[in-house]
C-alpha cells in the first residue's frame, strides 16, 4: 500500500498546477512646473520637464514599470526539477507634471490636460499587468526539467521572451496614441 501511496502522490505533484501570487504596487511621483498667471502653460512644460526627450519631442509623463519574478522549485523522486511557486511583482511610478503659480484658467485648462496624460500613463500601467500577468502564466506552466539549472534558464528564456512581447507592445501603444497628439496635446 505504501508504494502505492508514493505513487499516487507523485502523480499528482506533476500534474498539480504550481501556486502563484501576482503582487502590484503602483505609485505616482510629481514634478513640479513653475507658471506665471497668463502665462501660456504648455511651452513652460515643455521647457520644464525633467523627463528628458523621446523622438525630439519632451517627455510630459512617464509610466516606470518593472515585472519582476522568483520561483520556489521542488525535485520529484525522478530527479526532475519543477515549480511549485510563483511570485510576480509588478512595481511602477507613474511621473506627471504639477503646476505652481497658475492662474483659475491656466488650472482648468491643466485639469483636462492631466487626466487625458493620466489616463495614457494607466493605459501603459495597464499594459504592463498584462505583461504580469503572461510572466505568471509563463512560469506555473513551464515543464519539469532534468535539473534545476535547466528550470532556471528556461524560465530566464520565456519570461525574456515575454518581456521582449511586451516591450513592443508599449511602444506600439504609444504610436497609435501620438497619432491624436494634437488633440492630446493641446496649447493652452
Amino acid at each position: 500500500m505504501r508504494p502505492l501511496c508514493g505513487l499516487l502522490a507523485g502523480m499528482l505533484l506533476a500534474v498539480a498546477p504550481a501556486q502563484a501570487l501576482v503582487r502590484e504596487k503602483l505609485s505616482y511621483a510629481y514634478y513640479d512646473i513653475e507658471v506665471r498667471p497668463g502665462q501660456r502653460v504648455m511651452p513652460a512644460m515643455r521647457g520644464g520637464t525633467p523627463l528628458g526627450l523621446n523622438r525630439n519631442s519632451p517627455v510630459l509623463g512617464r509610466h516606470d514599470g518593472q515585472v519582476r519574478w522568483s520561483y520556489s522549485q521542488t525535485i520529484g523522486e525522478d530527479r526532475a526539477c519543477r515549480i511549485d511557486g510563483s511570485t510576480v511583482d509588478l512595481v511602477a511610478t507613474i511621473r506627471l507634471p504639477q503646476l505652481r503659480g497658475a492662474d483659475a484658467k491656466q488650472q482648468a485648462g491643466f485639469a483636462s490636460f492631466i487626466d487625458r496624460l493620466r489616463t495614457h500613463e494607466l493605459g501603459h500601467y495597464a499594459i504592463a499587468r498584462e505583461e504580469a500577468q503572461a510572466t505568471d502564466h509563463i512560469l506555473r506552466s513551464l515543464p519539469a526539467a532534468r535539473d534545476c539549472k535547466a528550470l532556471y534558464d528556461l524560465a530566464v528564456e520565456r519570461t525574456g521572451s515575454v518581456r521582449q512581447r511586451y516591450i513592443e507592445k508599449q511602444a506600439q501603444f504609444d504610436r497609435e496614441e501620438g497619432r491624436h497628439a494634437q488633440d492630446f496635446w493641446p496649447d493652452f
